[in-house]
């Protein structure tokens, strides 16, 4: 495997885990398709039927793990391999950091109303933002089909810009934390640096004071 994570463990392993939890907490039913051959190939990492655990599926997402940089149409395209090897509605590309997002294609927001980009990084230990990407798939395949009786897709709808505003706060925030946080080493290396200078002059003071003793 090309995908890997810091510690070894293949990306797409810790990416099903995480899509497993959040679907289990749904009723939905999660699986690792990623060796298996769907219709004409192998794309796709991870299959979720939704309310599959209770009986026939409303609808299906497929995840498609990487943790390698490809461009927007060598992504777009293969979610639309993805989508139609595993028979599902909605795909989301998921990656462990911003720098391996395609080019033009910000986190979290659709494309074509059925494809989605997210970060998730494994090493974080924060699934939010997939968390945000699978409600986000999954609200946009039942206002699609239909598939759940006495929805209000208005107020649906709403929510999710709701919940869109909010991770945009989130990543906001996280960012200017990532830049206090460089800022702040960055001073402590100055401290360390004066710290060093005066514990030079202290050792110069000692041998200044061991030589008028001598």
């Amino acid at each position: 495997h090309e995908r890997s994570t810091a510690k070894g463990r293949p990306y797409e392993e810790a990416v099903f885990e995480a899509v497993n939890a959040i679907a289990a907490a749904q009723g939905d039913d999660c699986d690792a398709v990623g060796d298996l051959r769907g219709a004409g190939g192998r794309k796709g990492d991870v299959v979720v039927d939704l309310d599959g655990c209770a009986g026939r599926p409303r609808g299906r997402i497929v995840f498609e793990a990487k943790n390698s940089r490809r461009s927007r149409n060598e992504a777009l395209a293969e979610l639309d391999e993805a989508m139609n090897q595993r028979a599902a509605d909605y795909a989301v590309w998921v990656v462990p950091s911003e720098d391996k997002l395609p080019a033009r294609a910000p986190a979290l927001r659709e494309v074509n109303g059925d494809k989605l980009f997210v970060v998730f990084d494994p090493e974080e230990g924060s699934r939010l933002a997939l968390e945000v990407a699978y409600s986000l798939a999954r609200a946009r395949i039942l206002m699609t089909k239909g598939g759940a009786d006495g929805l209000d897709a208005s107020a649906l709808r709403a929510e999710v810009e709701r919940a869109m505003v909010a991770m945009e706060d989130v990543r906001r925030i996280k960012s200017q934390l990532t830049s206090a946080a460089g800022q702040i080493e960055d001073v402590r290396a100055i401290v360390d640096g004066m710290a060093e200078r005066v514990r030079g002059h202290l050792a110069q003071i000692d041998a200044m004071v061991a030589a008028a003793g001598d």
